[in-house]
């Protein structure tokens, strides 16, 4: 630099430096932006997987208990009944290319849906001595129904499960011998 200012090779090389500290900064926001757009992706999965959770304990909250012998819940891959007051209730898995929505429905119409994160997905019955795709399951023994979950079948994995806590109904005279409600 002289008195008379800068000289055009100065301020091209700071022109260069600039444009190329500029460049570097659009590539870095453009990364935390596409960091932050899965940060979302990923949080409204694990609210809908929240919500069918919900969905369903609500749903089987007051249904149950629920035994491979005289069982009131009808279950499969892809649906179950239970009774209720405005029956049919139960939940369905649909599947589109969008991928997989578990409806909840009462009355024989949907009531809630959710889109879960899958494209494959498929209801599974865990009884206190086995589990299975269907239920009620045919086995010797008596047993009750313990919990029932969505599973990935992508990934192997449960996505969302309700637990049956109601182990007797609430007319329930215990019977010793036979371990049941008489």
């Amino acid at each position: 630099m002289n008195d008379h200012g800068y000289t055009l090779p100065d301020t091209l090389a700071a022109l260069a430096i600039l444009s190329l500290s500029v460049a570097a900064a659009t590539s870095g926001f453009a990364v935390l932006a596409k960091a932050n757009i899965a940060t979302d992706v990923s949080a409204a999965n694990a609210v809908g997987l929240k919500r069918a959770s919900l969905l369903l304990d609500q749903l089987l909250a007051q249904a149950g208990p629920f035994n491979n012998r005289v069982s009131g819940l009808e279950g499969g891959r892809s649906r179950f009944t239970v009774p209720c007051e405005a029956a049919p209730c139960g939940a369905r898995l649909d599947t589109d290319a969008k991928g997989v929505r578990l409806v909840i429905y009462r009355g024989g119409q949907a009531d809630r849906t959710v889109k879960l994160a899958t494209q494959r997905a498929r209801f599974a019955y865990f009884g206190s001595l086995t589990s299975g795709e269907v239920w009620p399951q045919v086995t010797d023994e008596r047993q009750r129904l313990r919990s029932v979950g969505v599973i990935d079948e992508t990934a192997g994995m449960p996505l969302a499960v309700a637990t049956l806590w109601i182990e007797q109904p609430a007319q329930c005279a215990f019977d010793v011998v036979a371990q049941d409600c008489r």
